[in-house]
């Protein structure tokens, strides 16, 4: 999901140094599929849609721009592993993400993961950091510099569920809403 967020704003082009403000809502849903091999579940692939609202102000005017986020599939790299009977390590090295959450896990008769439930306060635990990050690289993409202009960055997500597909395959559904506020101060 984090590389969707920064590839839906690469299409953007406005002389952010210029504006008086700027509001981006990204709202994404995605699914996570995993393969599960024993107590551990190796990231497949991603499925994400979703919108990309922008409003900026200059000069008194006021811009507006909606984009859909078209069905958009990509790499995986996400692992997790059932570590303890409540929890689950979640691991990303590509973001240096190593962490260990509280989440329902239930399993079939014989040990396979039937489903997680990580709650969004616990995900967000590990992840929030990169997430944050991708929104201030979001603006460097746009030319912005932090040292002209205030920003905030603020996130919203749901649970994340994860099930057994058709294909047999751990699927894990998320939504997220991420705001970015931008002015000049």
């Amino acid at each position: 999901m984090k590389k969707i967020i920064a590839s839906a704003l690469i299409l953007l082009s406005f002389n952010a140094l210029a504006i008086d403000s700027m509001t981006m809502n990204i709202e994404l849903l995605g699914s996570d599929i995993f393969r599960s091999e024993g107590k551990e579940l190796l990231g497949d692939f991603s499925k994400i849609s979703g919108n990309v609202a922008i409003k900026v102000k200059q000069d008194g005017q006021t811009q507006s721009l909606n984009m859909p986020i078209p069905l958009t599939q990509a790499p995986n790299n996400t692992r997790m592993e059932v570590v303890e009977k409540n929890r689950v390590r979640i691991i990303e090295a590509e973001h240096g993400i190593d962490a260990t959450v509280p989440a329902k896990i239930k399993k079939k008769l014989g040990g396979k993961i039937k489903s997680i439930k990580i709650t969004s306060e616990n995900y967000l635990m590990a992840m929030r950091p990169v997430l944050e990050k991708q929104g201030l690289d979001m603006l460097q993409s746009l030319n912005v510099s932090s040292d002209e202009l205030s920003f905030s960055v603020g996130l919203e997500m749901s649970d994340v569920e994860c099930s057994l597909n058709e294909e047999k395959d751990l699927q894990c559904d998320s939504s997220i809403k991420m705001n970015i506020d931008v002015e000049t101060e």
